[in-house]
């Protein structure tokens, strides 16, 4: 016998052992644990010992399949067949409970008070919900156990007096429980079908059977089962549970983190399968089994190189499949907007039948401000035609939305469920690659799983007649409520709940989140009762923690929890406290010895080291680390260690690709050998090359981007260009800066009106809530521009709006390019006839602060109106705020006087000032950073060296340098791109 044959064999002298191995022969006795992989892990256990060549499958049973076999065996099931019943499914709870609300209009008056009581919030009068029907559902096991309990002829509920009195309100509850119970088997009774849960309480075992239950005499209790009188056949052998007062302690480990736990636990598998045991020989226990735990194992075991077989269900709704329908759910509910069609598109099935469709349809939807989410998919479905009529989808695009709209309203309004089935196979048909669906056997295998759950409510067309419910949502419901177990792997480590693993036949077996509040939840008795109820009616036992302990230690048991878990903090079950305090000292240092030979690790001291491992260190790295090796360090012969920065900083252009990015982004003037900027480009290229290169080939995320602020901000700049032009053309109005406020609101409503409809043309109709809801605040706003800029400017004259420059600046090798949003002004007859302007710049809402404006180490001297507010100057930049200083230096260096130049908040109606204008009208006061243009000579001197430095970085060929100063990057949108400091984001 080998060694893996003879550690089986040793399971078999285990308390459980030793009864399967002496009542194996005999085929009348069937064997129940209280879970199927329990079962099976026993009739493999017995194969693996090499002591039995073969055994039946089928007397090997979980809790369910017993239930079964119980209820309906072979003669039962014959006679069912001739009486024309059929066993109970999935689809008959939800059958049952459609039909228990609908009782509430019908005649049926005493469940109705029944069912108002147990479901509170029924509104009165109107349409039942979904919910109501997943909480009628979800207390089916519940009423089994009640059924069980009215059954056994006890006329007042279990516990003591003082549990009666303290429980006394739960007795409406019980009797209505029951009520429901009985109403459940009425429903049973008339559909002729057979509920295995309540047959099992009628039926005795057929003749010859018998039955040796381990571990499950609670669960038989809990159904009215196991009462030795009643079934003489059926057997729960004591002395076959492991005998907890002579079990020693296993081992029990704390880790800092439940990574280092997890870690451990595959490294130390990884040894075991070296040591010649198969994966398909060791087993893993996780108490509070969860998807992010399940992520967190496969991937640990996937680095490890250790194959497993998670063994958790999950709600057919959360299945590929699941998740297609609930995109659909999704669409109808809301429309086509940007989040429905991601939730659809992210299946590559569906993508990939026509990508360029599916990029038109997301770019249309972003371009037309479809509104996401949204509560109405009828306006999301009228903005897309509206968005079509006014040219904004091309034909094709037109006809594939129209197509894709009419497949999903076909399925979500359904009238039945057979029109439900046939519209789910035609958008399969139409929008969906079936062959990749079907390429994996879990998507194929859950696919096939729901669609036989709908076929089944197809089947049971005329017990769901209703008017409340949409099948669609009633059949997405009841995938909620039906778990999807994939089929165990071919040898692999499997993973269980520590719920499932009672009694579980393995030769090694690690329990993962042993913590004393991981352990708890499992002490509880399984039942569907509420603990109040349970507790008056005696079925709130509990289990002892050796009970637990002993059932999972059959085979070499390794115990564990972390300090930190995924739950949070834990600490120590304190029934092993001895075995924790045991050789804890050798324990840290065998758990480190362990830790370290986990890949990652490894990996992680290769990047850190400074010299090449020496040859005998072992490294047992997985292919996909090897790949990861080879790509990062093919650019490093010989020597592995470098520093990130170097990784992650990217290499400089090509030359031909730099000249052909600026050319392209009209960065250069090569006839000059000139850079260019605008002030909004020039700060960008100080703050971060990168910055500025992403920001010139306008690559930032265009769906991320919220842009209406920025649409708003037009509609008031564009809308104040037209009332200006009005007033200017006004007859009232042309020889006095007073302005009434009617003539105001007609001149601001036309004006409105037609900068509205030229945005919702070119912005799309999604904006018309936002911009119709914004009248009268941008009415408000812009008249006190108005006032503000008839007082202060009267000696002034408008040059206009939007007003080009361009300045060549030789000694700095730059040109400076922009667009100044309005110029005001005079001719100084005492200066010569000078030119003397005030500049301004509109901005929407935020404005920078005054000390912005003044150079680093000066941002409290001057005049100083917002000392309180000094702007944070993390970064490099010597002047925080260009835009204004680099509109008057232009202008002063054209030869023209700058007697004002002030940043205005349309939304704040205030303003702030680079250079104070001469004349403020009162109570307009403005912060400025200086009186007039003769204190500002230190920002022009730096404003021309950042100019000259920024051209001698792009003649230079720094094109794409990042930020040597992580404060820049607070509010950049290319951070998803950046490569420097933020590569290790995903």
């Amino acid at each position: 016998m080998d060694r893996r044959a003879a550690r089986y064999a040793e399971l078999l002298k285990t308390p459980i052992g030793s009864d399967i191995e002496q009542y194996v022969r005999d085929n009348t006795v069937i064997f129940a644990f209280p879970s199927q992989d329990a079962a099976d892990s026993w009739a493999r256990a017995l194969l693996a010992s090499k002591v039995f060549k073969a055994v039946a499958l089928d007397r090997f049973l979980g809790f369910e399949p017993l239930l079964r076999t119980i209820g309906l065996d072979g003669e039962r099931e014959r006679e069912s067949e001739r009486a024309g019943t059929r066993m109970a499914q999935h689809a008959d709870r939800w059958a049952w409970a459609i039909r228990a609300l609908e009782s509430l209009e019908g005649n049926e008056a005493q469940y109705s008070l029944v069912l108002r009581r147990i479901l509170p919030t029924l509104p009165g009068g109107e349409s039942y919900s979904i919910s109501h029907l997943l909480r009628l559902v979800r207390l089916v096991p519940a009423l089994y156990e009640i059924d069980a309990y009215a059954r056994q002829s006890r006329k007042e509920p279990l516990g003591s007096a003082e549990k009666q009195r303290q429980f006394a309100f739960l007795r409406e509850e019980l009797e209505d429980l029951k009520a429901l119970a009985r109403h459940y088997r009425d429903f049973l009774n008339d559909q002729n079908i057979i509920d295995y849960h309540f047959q099992a309480q009628d039926q005795s075992l057929s003749s010859g059977q018998h039955i040796r239950a381990y571990g499950l005499k609670r669960d038989f209790a809990r159904l009215g089962l196991g009462i030795e009188h009643e079934q003489p056949r059926l057997y729960f052998p004591e002395s076959a549970l492991p005998d907890s007062s002579e079990i020693r302690l296993p081992p029990y480990i704390q880790f800092d983190s439940a990574i280092d736990e997890i870690e451990y636990v595959f490294a130390s598998i990884s040894e075991e399968i070296e040591q010649g045991l198969e994966p398909e020989d060791i087993a893993i226990s996780v108490c509070r089994l969860n998807p992010q735990k399940a992520a967190w194992i496969r991937q640990i075991a996937a680095d490890c190189g250790v194959p497993v077989s998670i063994r958790s269900g999950s709600p057919l709704s959360s299945t590929p499949f699941g998740r297609l329908l609930r995109a659909i759910q999704q669409a109808s509910r809301e429309g086509l907007t940007l989040d429905a069609l991601d939730s659809l598109a992210v299946f590559t099935s569906i993508q990939n039948r026509d990508p360029e469709a599916w990029r038109q349809l997301r770019i249309t939807a972003a371009r037309a401000h479809i509104p996401s989410p949204s509560p109405n998919a009828a306006y999301v479905h009228g903005l897309w035609k509206e968005s079509a009529q006014i040219g904004m989808s091309v034909l094709n695009l037109v006809q594939k939305y129209d197509a894709l709209w009419k497949d999903i309203t076909e399925v979500a309004q359904s009238k039945n469920f057979s029109g439900l089935y046939l519209a789910i196979l035609r958008f399969l048909e139409r929008w969906v690659d079936t062959t990749k669906l079907s390429a994996e056997s879990y998507t194929d295998r859950s696919m096939r799983m729901a669609l036989d759950e709908l076929q089944a409510f197809v089947e049971r067309e005329d017990a769901f007649q209703t008017s409340h419910f949409s099948p669609f949502e009633v059949y997405l419901a009841a995938l909620s409520t039906k778990n999807y177990i994939p089929v165990m792997a071919e040898n692999a480590v499997r993973v269980f709940d520590f719920g499932t693993t009672a009694g579980l036949a393995a030769i090694s077996q690690y329990i993962i989140g042993a913590s004393q509040d991981g352990l708890a939840a499992y002490f509880e008795n399984q039942t569907a009762l509420r603990s109040e109820l349970a507790s008056l009616l005696g079925m709130d036992g509990t289990y002892r923690i050796e009970e637990l302990v002993a059932l999972h230690s059959l085979g070499d048991a390794h115990f564990s929890f972390a300090r930190e878990s995924f739950d949070g903090y834990e600490v120590a079950h304190p029934f092993f406290g001895a075995a924790l305090a045991e050789n804890a000292n050798a324990m840290r240092n065998g758990t480190a010895s362990v830790l370290s030979r986990v890949p990652r690790r490894v990996e992680r001291a290769i990047w850190q080291s400074t010299t090449m491992l020496a040859s005998d260190t072992p490294l047992a790295l997985t292919k996909g680390q090897k790949q990861r090796f080879s790509e990062g360090f093919s650019a490093f012969p010989g020597h592995l260690a470098f520093d990130t920065r170097t990784y992650a900083n990217p290499a400089p252009l090509d030359a031909p690709i730099a000249k052909r990015f600026l050319k392209a982004t009209d960065s250069f003037d090569f006839d000059r050998d000139f850079a260019i900027f605008s002030p909004h480009s020039l700060r960008d290229r100080m703050r971060c090359g990168f910055r500025w290169f992403a920001s010139r080939i306008g690559a930032a995320d265009m769906y991320a981007l919220d842009d209406l602020s920025m649409i708003l901000g037009n509609f008031l700049h564009t809308t104040y260009q037209r009332i200006v032009r009005a007033l200017m053309q006004h007859a009232s109005a042309s020889t006095s800066s007073e302005v009434t406020d009617d003539i105001f609101l007609d001149i601001f409503k036309q004006a409105a009106k037609t900068t509205a409809e030229e945005m919702f043309a070119s912005k799309g109709p999604g904006i018309r809530p936002a911009l119709m809801t914004y009248f009268d605040r941008a009415r408000h706003r812009l008249k006190i521009l108005q006032e503000f800029e008839a007082l202060a400017f009267q000696p002034y004259r408008r040059e206009g709006f939007e007003l080009p420059f361009e300045h060549v600046f030789d000694s700095e090798k730059a040109i400076l390019r922009g667009r100044i949003d309005c110029i005001f002004s005079r001719i100084d007859e005492s200066a010569g006839n000078a030119q003397c302007l005030v500049i301004i710049d509109y901005k929407k809402n935020s404005i920078p602060k005054a000390s912005a404006m003044r150079p680093r180490g000066q941002e409290s001297s001057g005049v100083v109106d917002d000392s309180d507010d000094v702007e944070d100057t993390a970064s490099s930049m010597a002047v925080q705020e260009l835009q204004v200083p680099l509109y008057a230096l232009a202008e002063e260096l054209d030869g023209k006087l700058v007697e004002g130049a002030l940043y205005w908040s349309i939304e704040k109606a205030e303003g702030v000032a680079y250079i104070a204008p001469p004349a403020l009208p009162p109570g307009y006061g403005l912060a400025k950073a200086f009186k007039t243009a003769s204190e500002t000579a230190d920002v022009r001197a730096v404003l021309r060296q950042t100019l000259a430095a920024a051209s001698m970085a792009v003649r230079n060929g720094e094109l794409i340098d990042l930020a040597l100063d992580r404060a820049s990057c607070g509010d950049c949108p290319f951070r998803a791109l950046c490569r420097y400091w933020y590569f290790l984001e995903s």
